[in-house]
């Protein structure tokens, strides 16, 4: 019977319906059952945990074959550096006494950037200068303009804040930022503020420094001494380093009273100041008496032309009674 063609056939049609790949996974499924399982990963004790204590040597960069840990120049220019790394010989100074030697640290880093990420592209003479009259939220700004139209001959001015800009670190990331502003224009002929040919320049700078830090619109926050204020009447909050007169100044949204949650320099809080509402004088009087009735009257008029017919009947309003 075995020997028979029918029975021969039989086998062959039954091992086609099986097929060899379910008769292989059954084998390795034994195996695999049979052999020990593997022990977990063991965790390297040098990897660096996360956490926000090891956000400040992120973008520290060893000098190549040192054997003490020594950090580039922009590196060593970077603030709370562990005792584990040794500073740039030629940078000890700047960071010791960084008044004293911010011009020349200027005219150094300028040199480095335009020789190494801007293939000297800018003018080897560009005006910097430092200002003590910037704005209270501003590092630097760069001034662009065109002295001819015929020529195409363009010029950038850099200013920095002596304000803001107390310590290297901030000198380093605010000239970069403000001279990817003024490649965008010297030598792109562009005007996008921070947009797309900007961040062009802050990528080929990062690519060619790792160690800089990320090149945004805004480095650093400003150590203002009040907070912010808040609005009594729609709770919108702002900050502010500079103290306003919120006695004169109202609300941005809805020119509400403002109140002034401030903080010390030493970070200790200080009571809010409320400011009560000042009586209104004859004239704002009769126009929050009237204003409605007399926009009612005249429709489709703007605001502008309603103060002006306030006025008028203010002063004849005025005339009549003496």
């Amino acid at each position: 019977m075995r020997n028979s063609p029918l029975f021969t056939h039989v086998i062959l049609l039954l091992l086609l319906e099986v097929g060899p790949s379910k008769i292989n996974k059954e084998a390795t499924a034994k195996s695999v059952q049979n052999t020990p399982k593997a022990p977990p990963p063991v965790r390297s004790l040098d990897k660096k945990p996360k956490g926000k204590a090891l956000k400040q040597v992120t973008h520290l960069r060893i000098v190549k074959n040192s054997k003490i840990n020594r950090l580039t120049f922009l590196s060593s220019l970077s603030d709370n550096i562990p005792d584990s790394y040794s500073l740039h010989p030629e940078a000890g100074a700047y960071k010791t006494d960084f008044e004293s030697n911010k011009e020349d640290l200027t005219r150094r880093l300028f040199y480095l950037f335009n020789r190494e990420v801007f293939e000297e592209r800018l003018p080897y003479d560009m005006s910097i200068k430092w200002n003590g009259r910037m704005g209270s939220s501003a590092f630097g700004s760069c001034n662009t303009r065109i002295e001819n139209d015929e020529s195409e001959s363009y010029s950038v001015q850099i200013e920095l804040s002596k304000k803001l800009i107390n310590t290297p670190n901030r000198l380093r990331d605010t000239l970069i930022h403000e001279l990817c502003h003024a490649a965008s224009w010297l030598i792109d002929g562009m005007r996008d503020g921070h947009g797309r040919n900007w961040k062009k320049w802050t990528i080929h700078a990062i690519e060619r420094f790792p160690e800089l830090s990320p090149i945004k619109r805004w480095h650093y926050n400003v150590d203002a001494k009040y907070e912010y204020y808040r609005c009594f009447m729609c709770d919108h909050k702002f900050k502010r380093s500079k103290f306003l007169k919120i006695k004169r100044k109202g609300c941005d949204n809805c020119h509400g009273n403002l109140s002034l949650v401030s903080k010390s320099r030493q970070g200790q809080p200080l009571a809010t100041e409320k400011i009560t509402k000042r009586p209104l004088n004859q004239f704002a009087l009769f126009v929050k008496e009237n204003y409605a009735r007399v926009k009612q009257e005249n429709v489709g008029i703007k605001h502008g032309d309603v103060m002006k017919l306030l006025s008028q009947k203010f002063a004849q309003n005025k005339l009549k009674n003496g």
